[in-house]
């Protein structure tokens, strides 16, 4: 292979093509074209459809090329979602930044939620974009996806002790509601953000003496029971909500359930607190009981063992000699 460099006049016909290719702006069918004139952003994202974000939508979905209605439809809210996301964090919507192979892989690594499978694929559209919108060096190459994306460690003990201690003392009574939720419902009963979103008041049955009943009706559906040490916290978690009031917040298509609440809590000792961490302290502390792993999966709403596998490092010291007979089953 040669590693001669291009010469200038190679240069200069390499910039003329990528702004030539920039300026020039393929025509949509008519049918592609009204879909793309009335799409807008719904939902907790509607606040993101600026005037700025849709002119610079549709040009991308113009000069992008697809072949096909479904495709089409497809890369629409996935590319609508993404500009939305750089518009509202302050960066550029230019081509050259925005659908950089740097740009999208920290969007897919650090932003973006839910299932792998989910994740890999707005990750595929955006470089099927990319790779067609932006020529220069900086356009990322179709290649595998990345992978999956490791659990979060949880807290230790003496973390968890604080956490909970810090919750329970917060000044303001409402922040010190909805922290005691968080706390209690992650941390308690292994909920994450998307699990609180809908969750009401009617989902959740104090026993009393025989524990508290917490059911997650939307998304990954399962009924688990909150752990001992956090009952407390999720009785103060619920205090003064009518029936069918959410338990965290107030509209159900709000964003960064969780964020809110604890950027604005007193922490005094406690460590940062984020949601994921919290769950995944609820799983270390699910996978030493005698549980089968199929409750597990079940109680946690996870499809795959994956997490739980991410979290075996933080599962404490045993001595396999002190419950070798354990593994020998009971005699007949």
């Amino acid at each position: 292979m040669s590693s001669k460099h291009p010469s200038r006049r190679e240069a200069q016909r390499f910039a003329a093509q990528v702004i030539a290719a920039q300026a020039t702006i393929p025509e949509l069918t008519p049918e592609m074209q009204k879909l793309l004139d009335d799409y807008s952003l719904g939902g907790p994202n509607r606040s993101d459809w600026t005037a700025e974000v849709r002119t610079v939508h549709h040009e991308v979905m113009r000069r992008a090329q697809l072949v096909g209605k479904a495709s089409f439809i497809k890369h629409l809210g996935v590319v609508a979602k993404y500009l939305g996301f750089r518009s509202r964090s302050g960066l550029s919507l230019d081509s050259a930044e925005a659908f950089s192979a740097a740009a999208i892989d920290h969007y897919y690594l650090h932003v973006l939620e839910g299932s792998a499978a989910t994740r890999n694929d707005y990750r595929s559209r955006l470089i099927n974009i990319a790779v067609k919108i932006n020529p220069g060096v900086g356009a990322p190459v179709k290649a595998p996806t990345l992978g999956h994306r490791a659990v979060r460690p949880g807290y230790t003990a003496v973390e968890e002790a604080a956490i909970r201690r810090t919750s329970m003392r917060q000044r303001n009574h409402a922040t010190r509601r909805a922290l005691c939720a968080i706390v209690g419902l992650c941390c308690g009963a292994g909920l994450d953000p998307t699990d609180l979103r809908d969750l009401r008041r009617t989902d959740i049955v104090d026993h009393g003496l025989n524990g508290i009943e917490v059911t997650v009706r939307i998304g990954k559906p399962r009924t688990v029971w909150v752990r001992r040490d956090y009952e407390q916290l999720v009785r103060v978690g619920l205090e003064g909500l009518g029936d069918a009031a959410l338990v965290i917040g107030e509209q159900v298509d709000r964003r960064n359930i969780t964020t809110h609440i604890i950027n604005r809590a007193e922490l005094n000792d406690a460590p940062e607190l984020h949601a994921a961490r919290l769950r995944s302290t609820w799983l270390v502390w699910l996978m030493t009981r005698p549980v089968p792993v199929q409750v597990i999966l079940y109680a946690s709403g996870l499809q795959t063992a994956r997490s739980l596998t991410d979290l075996i490092s933080q599962l404490p010291a045993v001595n396999p000699a002190d419950s070798i007979d354990g593994l020998r089953g009971e005699q007949s």
